[in-house]
């Protein structure tokens, strides 16, 4: 039998992008290509249920759509739905925040539509939004994908896709703290007398 995660799967994959972003090890391209096989293996083999913990400790299975008791999910229910999710997981309240503000402005941009017809096309289509027009870092669309992928994973039980080729904010290069020595013996290449006798 295999062991269960600890934590909810949106959560891991959050985690594991957000460590490789701040890590200076990884480039751009590494953090794209990490998000992007995310998505295709989500894609492919992934069947996320929204599992809630019940009141009495039980795994209560919550879909949303026409056969939970309404023809549609309104956001009111979506945005409760997440109180309750993020809650009973234990995600932080800054974190819960964060994504009912990034999930409010995803339901903006979409004019309020209705939550069940959105697909990943509408997702790639937000965060490419973001990124050119608001101009906003990697870290703040990661929080944005972040949120989003919580929402149709948790929340609406759909699968993102299409999502491979969604523009992707480009990070700031860190100077590196220490230079080996061929990146010592390249600057030095550059500099004469007397400046190559002081260095």
């Amino acid at each position: 039998m295999q062991n269960r995660p600890s934590k909810p799967v949106a959560q891991i994959v959050s985690s594991y992008l957000e460590a490789m972003e701040t890590n200076p090890r990884f480039a751009d391209w590494q953090v794209k290509q990490a998000a992007d096989a995310i998505l295709l293996y989500a894609d492919k083999y992934l069947k996320p249920k929204l599992s809630l913990l019940s009141s009495n400790g039980s795994i209560e299975s919550k879909p949303m759509g026409p056969n939970n008791g309404r023809n549609s999910a309104d956001w009111k229910e979506i945005f409760n739905k997440l109180h309750e999710s993020m809650r009973l997981r234990h995600y932080s309240p800054r974190t819960e925040k964060s994504y009912r503000i990034w999930i409010n402005k995803f339901r903006k941009y979409f004019n309020n539509r209705e939550p069940l017809t959105l697909e990943g096309a509408n997702v790639k289509k937000f965060l490419s939004h973001i990124t050119l027009h608001d101009r906003v870092s990697a870290a703040t669309q990661n929080q944005a994908f972040n949120a989003l992928l919580y929402l149709f994973w948790n929340i609406l039980q759909k699968n993102l896709s299409n999502l491979a080729d969604t523009v992707r904010a480009r990070q700031k290069r860190r100077l590196s703290v220490v230079l080996t020595r061929e990146e010592i013996h390249h600057h030095f290449s550059f500099l004469e007398s007397p400046y190559l006798l002081m260095a």
